[in-house]
């Protein structure tokens, strides 16, 4: 395992709570958390405090500043994704608000920042998601790389990343959230029981309807993370999911198989299972893959898909031709450019290998010339 090394920052006392540790790694902050959902709140916005104000002052630049919307517009938006999480969220982010010094409306922007393309038609989530198999890796565990493709406003805001540990209280497994600052939810999420999960855009496959009215999807991720003892348990809770909010592609993996749910907003079409053979490379995109969808569902093409089919395509190639892959050659399999056979593009703001073996997590913010190395399995367990 790589050298950890790390410089603890300084976190002034905020309301009787600070994080457990504040770590920085160039461009990306490692946070662990403890106590209620408010106290990791509060222990989340004094460490992150200059961060989360770096990136509203990008979001009100491109809303207010760029695009012309009032600043009740962009907080409408953004209440009606915070409207969609349960309470222990809300004091999760409201201690934040607090402890960072913005408003509670600021701290509802930051939180919804990917759902504001709502209000222009915006530029929407991408992304790949890659799983290479035990037989396919030297350690006999598997490996999951992803790359996260977004445009404005985000692209900059992803410059610097957060992973959050929550440990909570004690009465929730331990989570970890991969996120740009000021998000409370699963882009990519992981657990100390070795499960990861996220999420890709399933809306040229599922439709482009928003349900305003039901829980978010992307907070029952998480909720089924923190209560998993197996993937297994992780897939059957969200079995359960009847109406999401978003058309979304959930992916899920363990040191042994993965799992993928092809949710549509559709409340006509639902949600099939797309499960891959086991002991097989899966790659999933941006469209749905389960053949049972028929004609309910577009079929994909990549102008459809954000070049969806050449990336995934691109990436079954390289990850079925490697064998004895490590965290360092799926790297470099996730970094190679569409054009040299890969699946980054101008659109890939940071990227995510998970070696679920190690227990090591290697993230790579946009500009960043290398790749940043988390021992979660010692945080985990300190």
């Amino acid at each position: 395992m790589l050298r950890f090394l790390l410089q603890v920052a300084a976190v002034s006392q905020v309301l009787g709570h600070t994080a457990d540790s504040v770590k920085e790694l160039g461009n990306v902050t490692v946070v662990e958390l403890s106590g209620s959902y408010y106290s990791m709140g509060e222990a989340y916005g004094s460490a992150l405090q200059q961060d989360l104000k770096r990136s509203l002052n990008i979001l009100l630049d491109y809303y207010v500043t760029e695009k012309g919307f009032t600043y009740s517009q962009v907080v409408e938006q953004a209440d009606l994704f915070y409207q969609r999480f349960p309470e222990k969220y809300h004091q999760f982010i409201e201690g934040y608000s607090s402890s960072a010094n913005i408003t509670l409306s600021d701290a509802k922007i930051l939180h919804a920042m990917e759902t504001l393309g709502e209000l222009n038609d915006n530029a929407l989530p991408q992304c790949a998601f890659a799983f290479s198999p035990p037989t396919h890796d030297k350690d006999q565990g598997s490996i999951i790389g992803r790359n996260y493709d977004y445009g404005a406003p985000c692209n900059k805001i992803a410059e610097r990343l957060v992973v959050a540990v929550l440990k909570g209280d004690g009465s929730e497994k331990q989570t970890a959230l991969i996120t740009m600052p000021g998000q409370v939810y699963c882009p990519s999420c992981l657990s100390a029981e070795g499960l990861f999960i996220e999420m890709n855009n399933g809306m040229p496959s599922g439709g482009y309807q928003v349900n305003h009215t039901t829980q978010s999807l992307l907070v029952d991720m998480h909720i089924a993370l923190k209560s998993s003892a197996s993937l297994e348990e992780l897939r059957n809770q969200l079995l359960n999911v009847k109406y999401p909010d978003y058309s979304l592609i959930v992916n899920m993996g363990s040191d042994s198989e993965c799992y993928s749910l092809e949710f549509s907003s559709n409340t006509t079409l639902g949600m099939k299972e797309m499960t891959p053979q086991p002991n097989s490379v899966f790659v999933s995109t941006n469209f749905f893959q389960n053949s049972s969808w028929g004609t309910e569902v577009p079929k994909p093409t990549d102008a459809s898909t954000w070049l969806g089919i050449t990336r995934r395509d691109n990436l079954l190639h390289l990850l079925n031709t490697q064998f004895n892959q490590t965290a360092t050659t799926i790297q470099d399999d996730m970094n190679k450019s569409i054009m040299n056979g890969g699946a980054k593009w101008m659109e890939t703001i940071y990227q995510i290998i998970f070696d679920i073996h190690n227990m090591e997590l290697f993230l790579k913010p946009r500009h960043d010339s290398s790749w940043t190395s988390i021992p979660l399995g010692n945080i985990f367990e300190n």
